[in-house]
């Protein structure tokens, strides 16, 4: 099973079929859900909307740094990409304004920021891929708005721009093996997981016939394979500290834990459904699956905009019987 089809429609397909199987399933999550999907449904359009012809980044020895380990993105300037993030920010904001009311003033603030060229969009969005964040409390206070907002902002505009551009970063690269838990392309770290169908193939990778196991990047979107006998996070290959969770009744959902490390990761199984999901929308829908991990005391290996707010949501009493 491959990922979605790069075309709008088909990207749009997919969330709101992914969205609608949850909401069935569970309707309390709306709340939660359609904000999102309506976040998403923009950074789609916006995708197959930029302009490749403005990404001049050279990328002259990547294939090498991959074969050392190094993501590509990594330590690379982003600065050529000021015009597709500029892009990216006149779609998304007022798409997050839109769809998450409650931050709208800052919103406003940090849309006035931009149109000011008081926002340092090249340099925000190195630091956001590197995890330094060298400037954005002093951004932030800047502009009168919070670094978690600031973060949010750039995640999702950086996020649009990576998205649209991952596949052809990667084209060339697909005899690189990588089987590290953070992203080749971007170096950062998966927002769920998800078993395919069996090929046949056992290959390096695969020990039975249960599936091969993919990674999904939380910012650029790419979806690498791994040994999915082993932890992303510490490499623990003892089964008797690895297991997983799942909720009754929702079957192709569960949550793999690593009892060495402490880390979660949602992981949608895909061996029994014919089309393959919206994975950013299939991972909003585990949300449930976060809190359940979180009441046992485990760690979401990444902290994502809705695993950071399930407090919030008001759940059945049954939902992690």
């Amino acid at each position: 099973m491959q990922p979605v089809a790069a075309t709008e429609n088909s990207i749009h397909q997919a969330i709101h079929t992914t969205a609608e199987e949850a909401l069935s399933a569970r309707p309390v999550m709306a709340s939660l859900i359609r904000p999102f999907v309506n976040l998403f449904l923009q950074k789609a359009s916006c995708i197959t909307r930029l302009d490749f012809d403005t990404w001049t980044e050279d990328l002259k020895g990547a294939h090498d740094r991959l074969l050392s380990g190094i993501p590509i993105l990594m330590t690379l300037s982003l600065e050529p990409w000021r015009k597709p993030l500029e892009t990216a920010c006149e779609w998304m904001l007022p798409a997050i304004r839109e769809a998450f009311p409650a931050i709208g003033g800052d919103i406003e603030a940090v849309t006035a920021a931009y149109r000011n060229d008081n926002l340092p969009l090249s340099r925000l969005a190195e630091e956001y891929l590197d995890g330094s964040f060298t400037h954005y409390e002093s951004s932030a206070q800047s502009i009168g708005v919070s670094a978690d907002t600031l973060a949010f902002v750039m995640n999702t505009v950086l996020s649009t721009v990576l998205e649209a551009f991952a596949p052809r970063i990667w084209a060339g690269m697909e005899d690189v093996r990588w089987s590290k838990g953070n992203c080749p392309i971007c170096g950062c770290l998966p927002s769920v997981s998800y078993l395919a169908k069996p090929s046949g193939d056992a290959g390096e990778f695969l020990k039975d016939s249960g599936g091969k196991k993919f990674l999904h990047c939380a910012l650029c979107g790419h979806n690498w394979r791994i040994n999915r006998h082993i932890c992303p996070v510490c490499d623990n290959t003892d089964a008797e500290l690895r297991f997983f969770l799942s909720v009754p009744d929702y079957p192709g959902e569960r949550v793999d834990i690593c009892r060495k490390c402490g880390f979660y990761l949602p992981c949608a199984d895909l061996r029994e459904r014919s089309a393959m999901p919206h994975l950013d929308t299939a991972a909003v829908c585990m949300v449930h699956l976060d809190i359940l991990a979180r009441q046992q005391g485990f760690k979401p290996l990444s902290y994502l905009t809705w695993n950071r707010i399930e407090n919030g949501i008001e759940f059945p009493q049954d939902i992690s019987s």
